[in-house]
């Protein structure tokens, strides 16, 4: 394939479909891949896997066309299934083998030219598979242009102005109002500066709610026409309010943005009617995943913009240490690390910032650069946050296994307890049943009355019970959900930094002296930043006690002899 000479681009955005550029054939629908391989690594990959693919394939047929054919014609069936399947399995084994092997060898075949093009700072681009030149301002144009347009407030009337009253805004506030705005409520409303205000923290709630309502065009534009009703009760989560609540500081936002499980979440509230058909279903799960696919782009994108223009600092310090730029740094730091989990994020994005600017310097930063041995590092460190996770997230498990375990015993004890006292209160309605004057009547009405009370009041305090147990385990195991999330977030945030500070020191539109500037100027916001930072365990006590604060308590009803 020719290459298009040193043009900037964005690198393109799919819907995630593994569309191939070229018109290369298809094997066996999308079983097989034939698209260009980078260089021999990936095309020793992409082999291996076409091998493996087109083996269990074939075994599949050979297994699979036997038994539907004897479920459809007996005997006969099934040896002309077996017949079928011996030819597919050696059709697609040896399709697997024969594009294994072509892929290798174009692999082999693109090396040199990958080499060449990685030195001259060009970039893969994955979706056109062919190397670009890449410019951070044309992928900015092409994924924040729309997004980060300025739209008009609401132009006709309005049906309610709660949210705007919240944010002190009018109705025909712009988003940028809107967001300056609720930067300076939020400030003055959290509740670690109104310790003394017992309303602050529902009051921040509320804040942020309105917020999210209006910052969105869909959820605004249904708001002003139908007010809160128009809204379904739902649940809005801001990711500003969790910077705040969390980590401290909204600050954090420019470096990581919108965290996935924020994203998640969101999808979550919109899941589809699951009576819809499968079909639908499918449409609605397509359209999920792409618009998660587009925001964590956007994500990765705007955080690229707003990284440059940070490091800008650092090129513009015409001091011979950067000593302006390192006191910018620590007033920073302070400011991002006035909670214990903001102390312990911080460490997250000094680590990879300083990963990152030392492999780009290479031997102008130190010889572990220079011979590879900082990547080397990057892999294991990403290998045991894995491991991390994937432990955290069993403990979680069996946390709520147990504590479903005993929800459903007190359930069912309850119920038991309920029918024996439903029981119990009508053997006594059954003996007045029987007289037949109207105080009988009356009396037998009064029993059925009684059993039903007896059962109901049995069946309350099984569930008052349950619910119980269900909030004991709560906040008991809110420590290892808090880590399993923790985890969860730092493969997130080091994912979405390394993407970040790629877009950043490979960015075409700016000079090579610029880039290694911005390596030196990362690699000193890595180096202040874990200067600051504190272990996971200082910040977890802290935030446990939050969301132990969050859940809701029933009053205590005192007990005999209790004032």
């Amino acid at each position: 394939m020719s290459d298009k000479g040193p043009s900037s681009e964005p690198l393109r955005l799919t819907s995630g479909a593994d569309d191939d550029q070229g018109n290369e054939p298809k094997i066996f629908g999308d079983l097989l891949s034939t698209r260009r391989p980078k260089d021999a690594a990936a095309g020793l990959s992409s082999g291996l896997k076409n091998v493996g693919k087109g083996v269990l394939g074939g075994l599949a047929s050979l297994v699979v066309m036997p038994i539907e054919g004897a479920r459809t014609d007996g005997v006969k069936g099934f040896a002309k299934g077996l017949g079928m399947g011996a030819v597919s399995a050696v059709a697609m084994s040896a399709a697997g083998i024969g594009t294994g092997i072509v892929q290798i060898g174009r692999g082999i075949a693109n090396t040199p030219n990958a080499i060449k093009e990685s030195m001259s700072d060009r970039v893969w681009d994955e979706t056109k598979r062919e190397w670009i030149s890449y410019s951070l301002p044309a992928e900015a144009e092409e994924l924040l242009n729309g997004a980060n347009a300025e739209e008009s407030g609401s132009k006709g009337h309005v049906k309610d102005t709660v949210f705007y009253d919240r944010l002190g805004v009018a109705p025909t506030a712009t988003r940028t109002e809107i967001k300056k705005a609720y930067r300076l409520k939020a400030l003055a409303l959290h509740p670690d500066k109104n310790p003394d205000d017992p309303t602050a923290s529902e009051r921040f709630q509320q804040l942020g709610a309105a917020y999210q309502v209006l910052i969105d065009d869909q959820l605004r534009e249904a708001y002003d026409k139908g007010g809160e009703d128009a809204l379904g009760g739902q649940k809005f989560i801001d990711s500003s309010q969790l910077f705040e609540l969390v980590f401290g500081s909204q600050k954090f936002e420019s470096f990581i943005g919108e965290l996935k499980l924020l994203s998640l979440t969101k999808d979550m509230q919109e899941m589809p009617d699951p009576n819809a058909g499968p079909e639908k279903q499918r449409e609605l799960y397509n359209k999920s995943q792409y618009l998660l696919e587009k925001g964590q782009k956007q994500r990765e994108v705007r955080c690229a913009v707003n990284l440059a223009a940070y490091l800008e600092k650092y090129i513009s310090d015409t001091t011979e240490t950067k000593e302006h730029f390192r006191q910018f740094l620590e007033s920073e730091a302070k400011d991002l690390t006035s909670t214990g989990f903001g102390a312990t994020l911080i460490g997250v994005l000094g680590y990879v910032y300083e990963e990152q600017g030392n492999m780009a310097l290479g031997f102008k930063s130190n010889v572990a650069a220079g011979l590879g041995l900082t990547k080397m590092a990057k892999s294991a460190h990403i290998a045991s946050n894995q491991m991390k996770v994937a432990s955290s997230v069993f403990k979680s498990y069996n946390v709520a296994r147990k504590a479903q375990t005993e929800m459903a015993k007190a359930e069912a004890d309850a119920a038991k307890v309920a029918a024996e006292s439903g029981a119990t209160a009508a053997e006594g309605a059954a003996g007045t049943a029987g007289e037949k004057t109207a105080s009988g009547g009356a009396a037998g009405a009064g029993g059925e009355q009684q059993t039903r009370s007896s059962t109901d009041s049995a069946r309350v305090g099984g569930s008052a019970a349950a619910e119980g147990i269900a909030m004991k385990h709560l906040e008991d195991s809110l420590p290892t959900l808090v880590e399993t999330m923790w985890n969860i977030t730092v493969l997130d945030v080091e994912s979405t930094l390394r993407k970040v500070c790629f877009k950043v020191l490979k960015d075409s539109s700016v000079s090579a002296e610029i880039r290694s500037q911005r390596a030196e100027g990362m690699r000193m916001m890595g180096q202040v930043f874990h200067t600051h930072s504190k272990p996971f365990a200082d910040g977890l006590l802290e935030v446990t006690e939050k969301m132990k604060l969050a859940v809701p308590h029933e009053p205590k009803v005192p007990e005999d002899g209790e004032i």
